[in-house]
């Protein structure tokens, strides 16, 4: 399987403190990937390495091969979802899980089959009235996943700000 995101020797500190020290890892294509840890150990700042938010001190991150060193968040081909998610409170469900494909030019039929696609993986049924549902009415983290996946990226990070 391809190599979808690679870790090479990656370091971040922050002054005298190292809050990543010298990880080294590799996710297939396709693979579902968590990290796990206590609270300060270095999960967020990895995964805003990886988002583009942030440089390392040292080391490399891969996507696809390809060194992602001075590639700024907007152009990586992988999404973050934050646990405190800036979503579009004037959208529906389906228009915000949709925003993604529309930007890369899906419409009609097409885009209504891939957003009730995507909101399949939040396991709520897919109705129109479920479909319709602004926001506030509905559990964010039941579709803030497939919204995210939406925009089709390499991976999908989930952290705190």
């Amino acid at each position: 399987m391809a190599i979808a995101i690679g870790l090479d020797h990656i370091v971040r500190s922050y002054g005298p403190v190292r809050a990543v020290d010298d990880v080294t890892l590799d996710v297939n294509a396709g693979e579902f990937f968590t990290l796990l840890g206590s609270s300060g150990c270095g999960k967020s700042s990895l995964l805003k390495l990886i988002g583009g938010f942030d440089e390392p001190t040292s080391g490399r991150v891969l996507f696809d091969g390809k060194d992602m060193a001075g590639v700024p968040a907007n152009r990586r081909p992988v999404n973050t979802v934050f646990q405190s998610l800036g979503l579009f409170p004037h959208m529906n469900v389906a228009q915000n899980i949709g925003y993604g494909l529309k930007l890369r030019g899906l419409s009609g039929s097409a885009l209504k089959t891939k957003v009730e696609g995507l909101w399949t993986l939040s396991n709520f049924p897919v109705s129109r009235i479920a479909m319709s549902i602004f926001f506030p009415a509905v559990s964010v983290s039941a579709w803030r996943l497939p919204a995210r996946l939406s925009w089709s990226p390499v991976s999908c990070c989930s952290t705190s700000p």
